[in-house]
């Protein structure tokens, strides 16, 4: 993430050198840098856990590697993923909940 924020500010400094002074291109930055500062790492530290739990979902045994929240998480998946089935037969089921457990836990790098 940072690498792009780099390159965009490259860019604009290549396009109009005096950018670099102005307090909107300074505001941006500023503020997209702290976002990516803080806010990654944070998501990292509480979601990416969460984000390993979808992995292999149907394994049993990895709930056993896997901290206990994160565990109970694959439990109620689990147990969710079986009523949606009962309406939705099939692995289109199974694709619809996963996709939708991990819409907010994409990795924004």
């Amino acid at each position: 993430m940072l690498n792009a924020l780099g390159a965009a500010a490259l860019a604009l400094m290549i396009a109009d050198p005096q950018s670099v002074f102005g307090a909107s291109f300074q505001m941006t930055f500023l503020c997209v840098g702290l976002v990516t500062g803080i806010g990654v790492p944070l998501l990292e530290r509480t979601i990416e856990p969460y984000s390993r739990g979808l992995r292999n979902l149907d394994s049993l045994s990895y709930d056993r590697h896997l901290p206990p929240a994160v565990a109970q998480f694959r439990l109620d998946l689990r147990l969710l993923l079986n009523r949606v089935q009962q309406i939705l037969p099939g692995r289109i089921s199974s694709r619809i909940l996963i996709s939708a457990a991990a819409l907010p836990l994409d990795s924004p790098n």
